[in-house]
């Protein structure tokens, strides 16, 4: 996890902005270190049926302030446009990742870039 000098409100405000990002309206059904999830960004570069996503991952923080989590994985979307079978297959590589569908590093390195480029400022 890492702490944001931002809000949470100026962070999904920002989010929501950006192109290729998309909304998942199940935040709040997760939590990250005993916190509900107050917002749930997966940055799909390629469009709403790229293969891959960078998922960003909002909670509340201390001092009114954002913490996020993100992780680089296969879209549960992913190839839906080419067919049943492309999306059925996409769909179980996303929820039952592998070291070759899921990576935090990445993920964490991507989210940073998204957050500097809006000028949302990290803590350390």
């Amino acid at each position: 996890m890492s702490r944001t000098d931002s809000s949470p409100e100026e962070v999904r405000a920002a989010l929501k902005a950006r192109a290729h990002m998309f909304a998942v309206n199940l935040a709040g059904l997760e939590s990250g270190d005993g916190r509900r999830e107050i917002g749930s960004y997966p940055l799909r570069k390629k469009g709403l049926f790229g293969t891959w996503q960078t998922h960003i991952r909002i909670y509340p923080g201390p001092g009114s302030r954002a913490v996020d989590t993100a992780h680089h994985e296969l879209s549960p979307l992913g190839d839906l446009d080419e067919g049943l079978v492309a999306a059925l297959r996409a769909g179980w590589r996303h929820y039952f990742p592998t070291e070759e569908t899921w990576d935090a590093e990445e993920g964490v390195r991507q989210a940073r870039e998204v957050f500097k480029e809006e000028g949302l400022s990290e803590q350390n």
